[in-house]
């Protein structure tokens, strides 16, 4: 019960971050022992797809070939992943589910979306993105040397200092010290 709501619920995440995206898909596929089943997209350069596969009932291998049949993902005996990849080249990228492990079908769900890139210019891109924006704030400025604070506690500190000197003096001449000698250090009041 508990996988069957993480699975909804991430479905349900892709789904409303796919909203924007031009294509968004979600496909359950019923693989029988020792077959495969595929899903393919034809991606333009720096097009991407982010997605989850979900497996209810069993273990799969999991893996994505490029235009030129080459893998660029592989998950294998897995119930769950995530995924995401960019296109380096224009073509069919197919995702493979292979039930190899298994000995009855296994139920595979599989959720993505495509976002498309529209080039503009040789050096500006546009288009959707199911990313997390990092929001930065404003910058925070050194504050400058506050020395009416400098003053201030200087100040505060003149008054201590002058009643301990005081008490000093005070202690020394009851001990006859300024007696003794008289002439050779000479202590004021401030």
């Amino acid at each position: 019960m508990k996988r069957a709501l993480v699975v909804v619920s991430i479905a349900f995440v892709l789904a409303s971050l796919c909203v924007a995206s031009v294509q968004a898909k979600s496909t359950t596929y019923h693989i029988e022992p020792t077959k495969e089943a595929t899903e393919s997209i034809v991606l333009d350069v720096s097009d991407s797809a982010v997605g989850n596969v979900s497996i209810d009932n069993g273990l799969i291998d999991f893996y994505v070939t490029n235009p030129s049949g080459h893998s660029i993902l592989r998950y294998n005996s897995t119930t769950f992943e995530l995924f995401n990849f960019t296109a380096v080249e224009k073509g069919a990228y197919t995702m493979h589910f292979a039930n190899a492990n298994q000995e009855g079908n296994v139920t595979v769900l599989l959720s993505y979306c495509v976002n498309f890139t529209i080039t503009v210019h040789e050096n500006i891109n546009v288009g959707t993105s199911t990313g997390v924006a990092n929001v930065l704030g404003s910058p925070v400025l050194p504050v400058p040397f506050d020395w009416t604070w400098l003053i201030q506690t200087f100040a505060s500190l003149l008054l201590p200092i002058g009643k301990a000197l005081g008490a000093l003096r005070k202690y020394l001449k009851d001990r006859g010290w300024e007696k003794k000698y008289k002439g050779i250090v000479v202590i004021k009041p401030l």
